[in-house]
Order: C-alpha cells, then structure tokens, then sequence
C-alpha cells in the first residue's frame, strides 16, 4: 500500500471503494485468513470498516513507533475526550464508512495506541479462557442441533483435543448453519471459513485452515466477509454470555435489528460500526451482541 495515498479519502464513497479495492489485492488465502482473524478481533465493527481500519493503521505504524501491529480498542475523538484521553500530536484518524438508509457518510475514530492522557480501565478480561470458549461453543450446537464431532474420530475424547483446534472445528460447524440461507452456494463454505477465522480471532487464537479456495471478485468477498461477520457476531455474542467476555471494540456499539441493506450497499450490515451521536459514556463498557438479538429461528 502506498504511503502517497495516506491518508484515506474523507469521501465515503472513495472510502467504500478503496476498501473494495483493498479486498480485491487479496490474492492469497494468507490474506484473507489474516484479514478475518483481525475482523474478529474488532468483532463490534462491520467487516468493511474492519478491512479499512486495518490497513490504515498499518499505515499508521509505519510513520510512529511502538504502534502494535493490529489495532485495539477504537473510539471517536469526543469519546476519548470523555474518558480523559486525546490523540498524539500527529496522529490521523481512521476514516470509516456509516449508513443510514441510502446514504453514506464518513466518521472519524482514533485507536487507544493513538492517544494519551488518563490511563484506561479495561473492566473486563481481554479474552476468555479458550477452553471454557469451547464448551460455550458446544452449548450453543445444542441449541442449534448441531453436531459438534459430527465430523470427529467417535472413539476420540473432545477434552483432549487442543482447544484451539475446537474452537475452529466447532465454531465452523455453527457458521455453516448460520451462513446457509444468506450467500450463493458459491460462496457459503468460504463464508463459513471466514466466520469460524473470525471467531478465532476474537478468542486470541490463530488458526491454520483449509486453503479458503474462493474464486469470485471483491465483491463476491465484500458479501461473503459480511454474512461471515454476522454469524461470528452471534457465535461471539452467544459465548460471551458465558464467559465475561468483551472484544477489542468495546466502544462500538451493539448492532441493531437491522437485517443490512445488501451488497448494492455495502454487502453487510448497515450502521452497526461506528457510535452514535447520542451514545452515552456507558459505552465505555460496552458488550458483545446481547443474547435477545440472536434469533435461532428457521435454522432448522
């Protein structure tokens, strides 16, 4: 990427197309793997704003030192005024994309890395325990009829298996449920795929997968990312329930009801990724999707 671009357009259309642009260089199943895994970690916000919050703070590193190498917890300038924190001298904000209905417009948020002032309180653990994740994960296939070692040697002890390697396994048999009815049978499996890297990423654990063997365009991806970041946000929202578990976007808000507007909008989910204006300093604390917007009907 290069630096003569930096920073990014403040028009969010050149936004949504730059991050067209960016899904459409990810030539590797690498890079998408990577890129799913950071989505995860920044599980509040929607898989477009994901993809360009990355590559802008990548950028960003490349101009300041002791930057980690993936962004953390995000907030807008006035939300970090509100807890006492402003950004560095020099820093630029990453510009994201919102809709509301048929328009976009550009909002503006700063990373925790990117700003100084009072120290920050992370109330809740950073990650749960991967096991106790596992077995969230194996209540929440009940619920959902699925087998979770459907696929597994009968005679093998699931507490034996590496819990990393049931998180995968386990979160992709749920998304596979999830994903069905949302995407081409095309792009289900690589939805799926995504989704299960997603919730990986969200627990603190890389994955080695399967090779994702997608074939479509940037915006056959831009659809699959998003039906992919649904399902992790419910696998993830289901699991935290149970394990106090907060993501690395604390200050993004829960998302709507809204079912999205489609991929002619973005192929995701519409205004779930940045604060509204109105937004208390109670979210500070936010959590994960709360339970009652995970509908589990007509995925039998």
């Amino acid at each position: 990427m290069d630096m003569d671009s930096y920073p990014f357009s403040t028009d969010p259309y050149r936004l949504r197309g730059r991050a067209f642009s960016i899904v459409g260089s990810m030539t590797s199943d690498s890079q998408w793997r990577d890129a799913a895994l950071v989505s995860g970690r920044l599980s509040s916000w929607a898989f477009t704003n994901s993809i360009l919050i990355a590559a802008q703070h990548r950028l960003e590193a490349e101009r300041f030192d002791g930057m980690p190498a993936d962004p953390t917890l995000l907030a807008s300038k006035p939300q970090w005024a509100r807890m006492g924190r402003y950004p560095k001298d020099g820093r630029t904000p990453y510009r994201i994309v919102e809709q509301d209905g048929t328009t976009l417009t550009t909002r503006y948020v700063f990373d925790v890395s990117q700003t100084d002032g009072e120290p920050f309180l992370q109330l809740a653990p950073s990650k749960p325990s991967a096991t106790v994740f596992a077995s969230m994960l194996d209540a929440m296939c009940e619920g959902l009829n699925v087998q979770p070692q459907a696929d597994a040697d009968p005679d093998m002890d699931p507490e034996l298996v590496d819990p990393a390697d049931r998180i995968h396994s386990t979160a992709l048999l749920i998304a596979r449920t999830l994903v069905a009815d949302d995407v081409p049978e095309s792009l289900a499996e690589t939805a799926a795929l995504t989704a299960a890297c997603m919730v990986c990423g969200a627990v603190g654990c890389d994955t080695a997968v399967d090779s994702f063997g997608f074939e479509t365009g940037a915006e056959g991806l831009l659809l699959c990312g998003g039906v992919a970041r649904k399902a992790a946000r419910r696998i993830i929202a289901y699991c935290g329930r149970g394990t106090g578990y907060r993501d690395g976007s604390m200050l993004a808000p829960p998302p709507s009801s809204s079912d999205g507007a489609g991929l002619a909008d973005m192929g995701e989910e519409a205004a779930m990724d940045v604060e509204p204006a109105t937004a208390s300093l109670i979210g500070l604390d936010n959590p994960v999707p709360p339970v009652q917007s995970i509908d589990f009907g007509g995925l039998e």
